[in-house]
């Protein structure tokens, strides 16, 4: 917390511009260019009674020009009822449809023409956190109209990223996400319970069993533990706890592998082949940050 000027963790508050631009400027030190932030936009959301939440977050990197810095949103569209992550019993969900669709894409446009926002060949970048749950047509439906948008504001376009946790789509530019968690039958996970009935992720063999596609955006992580999530009210049962024999040997070979994949595109002229993502900066929740 020093490193902030701060005394006590009470103060850690992400609506605080002060301590997000300091982040920025750490992250900057240490060779970090941009984040992707989270962007949360939901149809129904009976605790603030509008579209968006925690938006008073996100809005901070809004109010002052970055130099060498970017951020693009990944909207995290999962919904919170009835998740046994998120402890909250409210109504706060999605809906794909068109009028849904187009009340978020008014949301976001005023985002995307900031110079914070990241871009590229003229186009905004934006992601979809869990497209599993939107139809494929509502995706397409998505894309066209925050295509036509972004050229009325004159961009060439959008790029959409799409999570390939579930699957790939063809149509746009793919992104990993790891640890690949909660798909048990992915062998890259090795998984087993423990006396305490919690799922134990174990990170050599991850790493070990992980081929990555040069051709889409890869992502890296360092740990995993979702116990703080899951605490209250107790649901314990359901944590997933990363182990390792040798956490920094095999956090040098992960980021070896990143490397070869990026390397694979060392001729590209796309910007987005020499991307890697970094999970997290800041996920307190779940173990994952390098803040």
């Amino acid at each position: 917390m020093l490193v902030y000027g701060m005394q006590d963790m009470e103060v850690y508050k992400l609506d605080n511009p002060i301590l997000v631009n300091k982040q920025v400027e750490l992250a900057k030190q240490y060779g970090i260019c941009g984040f992707a932030v989270y962007y949360y936009w939901f149809s129904d959301n009976s605790i603030t009674n509008k579209n968006t939440i925690m938006e008073g977050c996100y809005d901070i990197f809004f109010k002052t020009p970055y130099e060498n810095f970017k951020v693009f949103f990944t909207w995290a569209n999962e919904d919170w009822s009835k998740n046994v992550a998120f402890n909250n019993p409210n109504t706060i969900l999605n809906e794909y449809n068109t009028k849904n669709i187009i009340n978020n894409c008014k949301n976001l446009i005023k985002y995307f023409t900031h110079i914070n926002y990241y871009k590229v060949d003229n186009k905004p970048v934006f992601g979809i956190h869990h497209p599993q749950y939107i139809p494929i047509s509502m995706l397409d439906e998505l894309y066209s109209i925050l295509n036509t948008a972004c050229q009325l504001q004159g961009f060439d376009g959008i790029i959409l990223l799409i999570n390939s946790i579930k699957y790939t789509c063809d149509k746009y530019k793919n992104y990993s996400l790891h640890p690949n968690y909660k798909n048990k039958k992915n062998t890259n996970v090795s998984i087993k319970c423990n006396k305490f009935n919690k799922i134990l992720l174990n990170y050599d063999l991850y790493v070990d069993n992980l081929t990555l596609d040069s051709n889409i955006i890869n992502s890296i992580y360092f740990d995993f533990n979702n116990t703080a999530r899951l605490y209250k009210p107790n649901h314990l049962d359901k944590v997933t706890h990363c182990v390792s024999s040798d956490k920094e040997a095999y956090i040098k070979k992960y980021i070896i592998k990143c490397k070869y994949a990026c390397n694979a595109n060392a001729y590209s002229n796309s910007e987005l082949d020499k991307i890697v993502l970094i999970n997290a900066w800041n996920e307190w929740g779940e173990k994952m940050h390098i803040e």
